[in-house]
């Protein structure tokens, strides 16, 4: 009963975001092709077996595009890390290390739903299609957990708020030089792919079997998927229409299948150039 309430729940708030809500004002015109890098911190508490946590810090490249319209815009965005990660009270941790590859892509349209003038701020809602994937291998002496991942892909809603503003006075084209946004997004309908053995076992050996088992999945709602992602970046526009950014991303995520439970935290930061398309 609680999985139908959820979705039914979800599938209303989708609907209400999918649509523009009757607002006056347009939005802020960009549209940006997003390059860039960054750190991320990753933090496993559970599918690892070894009964104590893992961290560790992961490098990597942020991608994303944005194409505006009169009252929306879609942003497509993709994250990409890699690395080690060893347990917290590790004594040898070249003989404890996990190689880690985590990998978070999303499509999300953004309606304007309210905005707030003269002083340019905007809220938005809208749908977000995402697929996620962590994957952790074993480098060292950890016995059987040589192989724990969990993979999901997702329809959820997505919610950003954005703060136009300067620091100086506005030149004669009053455009702003800052932008302050905002973001939370969470899956309420999943399909998630977890093991049912940590390490690799004998099917995965075998001649025509991979090592990631696709039979092995369930239906993810927000009481057994919960994968929560708050976000934070300032942009300064430059004079030539590009612009600069710097972010801050809080990735939660708890799955509950019925063999090894996921509980991790990915905190990513990064600086991103933004081309102008226009």
């Amino acid at each position: 009963m609680n999985k139908k309430i959820f979705f039914a729940v979800g599938l209303l708030l989708m609907a209400h975001a999918a649509f523009p809500q009757k607002v006056e004002s347009s939005i802020p015109r960009h549209n940006y092709l997003g390059v860039g890098f960054g750190m991320g911190k990753i933090s496993v508490f559970d599918q690892i077996n070894m009964g104590v946590p893992y961290s560790g810090l992961n490098f990597g490249t942020d991608f994303d595009a944005t194409f505006t319209f009169k009252k929306s815009y879609l942003q497509i965005s993709n994250v990409l890390l890699s690395g080690n990660l060893t347990p917290y009270k590790s004594e040898s941790v070249k003989k404890n290390s996990i190689s880690n590859y985590s990998e978070n892509f999303s499509i999300a349209h953004y309606w304007k739903v309210y905005s707030i003038q003269p002083s340019d701020i905007y809220f938005f809602a809208g749908p977000m299609l995402s697929a996620k994937g962590d994957v952790r291998i074993n480098n060292g002496e950890v016995g059987n957990s040589a192989l724990g991942y969990n993979l999901a892909g997702s329809v959820g809603l997505a919610l950003k708020s954005a703060w136009y503003f300067n620091v100086l006075p506005a030149g004669e084209d009053q455009m702003k030089d800052f932008r302050l946004e905002g973001s939370l997004s969470m899956p309420l309908l999943a399909k998630v792919f977890t093991p049912t053995y940590i390490g690799i076992t004998e099917k995965a050996v075998t001649e025509s079997a991979g090592i990631i088992d696709l039979s092995s999945n369930y239906s993810g709602y927000p009481t057994n998927y919960f994968n929560l992602k708050v976000g934070l970046s300032l942009t300064y526009f430059l004079p030539n229409k590009n612009a600069v950014m710097l972010s801050y991303s809080r990735d939660y995520l708890k799955a509950k299948p019925v063999h090894h439970p996921v509980n991790s935290v990915n905190q990513f930061l990064s600086i991103k150039l933004l081309f102008n398309l226009k």
